[in-house]
């Protein structure tokens, strides 16, 4: 299956994300590409409240189900650079897998940290041209949990001698898809992403480790 490109925040490169064209922007009949005011108008955020909703029932389900330490964390300036948030819980497995900090923003959305320094956005955009829909967002985010979890993300951190290192994230979901992200590196990956790659093992499901 192809591989779909996100760039290393992890937005779809595609200013499109859902790959279909959006009808939201009335006027513009189907199949038409939306206008260009489309794409920084947001006419319904609220739609997207419902994300809150998924964030909170998947933090319960991971803590249920892995060994991990869950802690309330300090929305810091590398978060608030690229989201207003109101509040995130880190979780950090307790075998060595990435940790995963969940944001909740006040679009409303998502925000997901992963690993060294991985940013992921839900929705990707939510302007009226995107016109994501919130159930296919928090099917996106329960899938890029999912393929942290499951041992198939890495990242990659390559030096280059003109300019900033390139930084690239790799997820392998457990349907056999992938997607992948490159771009150079920022201040906050600089200072903590190694180079080379980091292959992250997966979440160490709770009472598997008392019965090895």
């Amino acid at each position: 299956m192809a591989a779909t490109e996100y760039d290393y925040r992890g937005l779809p490169r595609d200013p499109n994300p859902l790959g279909e064209l959006s009808a939201i922007d009335k006027g513009s009949p189907m199949n038409e590409t939306p206008s260009e005011d489309a794409y920084g108008r947001v006419t319904n955020p609220a739609r997207f409240a419902s994300l809150h909703d998924a964030a909170d029932r998947i933090v319960e389900e991971l803590t249920d189900r892995f060994e991990v330490e869950v802690l309330d964390v300090e929305v810091d300036w590398w978060m608030s650079s690229t989201w207003n948030a109101s509040h995130a819980i880190r979780l950090t497995p307790t075998g060595g897998g990435a940790s995963a900090t969940v944001v909740w923003t006040s679009f409303p959305g998502v925000g997901l940290v992963v690993g060294h320094a991985s940013r992921f956005t839900f929705p990707a955009c939510g302007c009226d041209a995107c016109d994501e829909d919130p159930g296919d967002e928090a099917e996106r985010l329960r899938r890029t949990i999912g393929a942290v979890t499951s041992g198939g993300f890495s990242e990659t951190r390559k030096r280059r001698h003109v300019g900033r290192d390139v930084y690239r994230t790799d997820l392998r979901h457990n349907d056999g898809s992938e997607q992948w992200g490159l771009g150079e590196i920022d201040e906050y990956a600089g200072a903590r992403v190694p180079q080379g790659t980091t292959t992250w093992p997966r979440w160490i499901r709770r009472g598997v480790a008392s019965r090895a």
